[in-house]
């Protein structure tokens, strides 16, 4: 891990294993979704979960909860607003019912 210090720093670690080493991200999608498969609940038999769905999760989360498109976009790395609104940010159940009770 000597060379990636200089790349990356231990505030930018979300998840690290035992050792504190982080994650590759084919290990860690590998855990999630063991993890997701072993859960008693009804899945698609197409849907994989992957750190990418959290990914879309979070953005649309926040959208939910109103924040400004541009401290979504800090917070995720994106440099264009269309990214994150065409292609991360999803309606949610929330948001329909919102609009819902605004009418």
């Amino acid at each position: 891990m000597a060379c990636l210090t200089t790349v990356v720093s231990d505030k930018d670690l979300v998840f690290i294993d035992g050792l504190g080493d982080f994650f590759v991200l084919n290990t860690f999608n590998s855990y999630i979704q063991r993890y997701f498969n072993n859960q008693e609940i009804e899945k698609l038999d197409s849907f994989k979960l992957t750190s990418h769905v959290f990914k879309h999760s979070h953005v649309s989360l926040l959208a939910e909860l109103s924040f400004h498109i541009r401290e979504i976009m800090e917070r995720v790395g994106h440099s264009d607003e269309k990214t994150t609104i065409q292609i991360y940010t999803h309606v949610t159940e929330k948001m329909k019912q919102n609009s819902f009770e605004k009418l």
